[in-house]
């Protein structure tokens, strides 16, 4: 540092104090500082770097659409894998919890919990129109500390839970279009994110071949009603059949 400051000296130039953190979680800081805590500090989660971060499902610096599905079913409290002390319900909280950390104030986030029925996590209660939320810290901090709270009960009703989601995704981009003249500038990409086991078994007489059909009717719903992407991310927990239809829901956006 020494040597620099002499340098920068010697050309009657102050740089100024710089930041820098990397997607790695590397975090520097000039001129250096000592610090008794090494390695503790993750840039990524922090405001100034998540709002120039680029969207993952877009190379542009604009608010991020997530919209992330919890399967609460029953199976989800058996064990990830044999023998271990984790359930299903318990991995996803952490990854979800995770996810939620990366968000900006700028973005929108909705998050929904079902089993035989779909429901917002942090709002139970609400009736329609469902609508997603600025990813604010306090919303975010309110949507953690019901993930928290998660339990599991009764069975898993795809269908329902996807059904659900677009709703949600549709009136919010109704909303939007609603207020703002030209919202184009605003608009993201959309991502949906799905927990479960693959597990599924309502409504009656669902298949594999339904779910997908009504899902990629959805997605085309969706992109019909204007210059709209959507992204599927499918995660099998403790689960993981090639044939299964995630993979299929996946490319369906």
């Amino acid at each position: 540092y020494a040597s620099d400051r002499l340098f920068w000296s010697s050309l009657d130039v102050a740089p100024p104090q710089m930041y820098f953190g990397a997607d790695t979680g590397v975090f520097r800081i000039y001129p250096a500082r000592q610090s008794q805590e090494c390695g503790v500090y993750d840039p990524r989660t922090r405001p100034w770097y998540q709002a120039a971060l680029p969207s993952t499902i877009s190379t542009k610096v604009k608010p991020r659409r997530v919209v992330i599905i919890l399967d609460t079913s029953r199976s989800m409290g058996d064990p990830l894998i044999k023998g271990s002390n984790q359930t299903k319900l318990a991995y996803m909280q952490e990854t979800v919890k995770a996810v939620l950390n990366t968000l900006s104030p700028n973005d929108s986030i909705a998050v929904i919990r079902f089993a035989e029925i779909a429901r917002l996590v942090d709002q139970p209660m609400q009736l329609p129109p469902y609508l997603w939320e600025k990813a604010t810290t306090s919303t975010v901090n309110s949507i953690i500390d019901e993930v928290n709270k998660l339990e599991v009960n009764g069975r898993s009703n795809w269908e329902e839970a996807f059904g659900f989601a677009f709703d949600l995704i549709q009136d919010s981009l109704k909303s939007i279009a609603a207020v703002e003249v030209d919202s184009s500038c605003d608009f993201e990409n959309i991502a949906v994110m799905f927990f479960s086991d693959g597990q599924y078994n309502l409504p009656d007489g669902a298949t594999d071949k339904s779910i997908v059909n009504f899902v990629s009717t959805k997605v085309n719903e969706t992109k019909a009603m204007g210059d709209n992407s959507v992204f599927m991310f499918l995660y099998s927990l403790g689960y993981n059949d090639p044939s299964g239809p995630e993979k299929k829901i996946s490319c369906a956006g």
